[in-house]
C-alpha cells in the first residue's frame, strides 16, 4: 500500500518537480559496455549484449518513463498515529524508463 501512495505522488509531481532524467540505454552503452570488456565478456557474452542492446533501441523511445525513490525501506516512510503520512529522502530519485 505504501508504496502504491509513494507511486501515485510521484506521478503527480514529476511534471513539477526537475530530476535527473537517467537513461538505461545510455548506461548499456557506457559504463555497462566498458565494464563487460575489462571483464573480457565472462559475465554476458558480447552477442547477448549487442542482442539485447539492439532489441532495446527499437523499443526505448516507446517505453513510458516515471520517478523511482530507489531508496525504498521503512526508515524512509513517516507514520502518525499509525498511518503512512509521508516519505523522505529523496536524494537517490531518478526518472527511468518503466521496464
Amino acid at each position: 500500500m505504501a508504496i502504491a501512495q509513494l507511486h501515485t505522488a510521484f506521478i503527480k509531481c514529476e511534471e513539477e518537480v526537475k530530476f535527473w532524467d537517467n537513461s538505461l540505454l545510455k548506461e548499456m552503452k557506457g559504463w555497462i559496455r566498458e565494464n563487460l570488456i575489462k571483464d573480457e565478456w565472462k559475465i554476458l557474452k558480447k552477442e547477448e549484449y549487442s542482442k539485447t542492446v539492439e532489441l532495446l533501441e527499437g523499443i526505448y523511445n516507446d517505453l513510458p518513463k516515471q520517478l523511482i525513490h530507489r531508496d525504498v525501506h521503512f526508515g524512509n516512510f513517516l507514520f502518525f498515529e499509525g498511518n503512512l503520512s509521508g516519505y523522505i529522502d529523496f536524494d537517490l530519485t531518478k526518472k527511468y524508463k518503466n521496464i
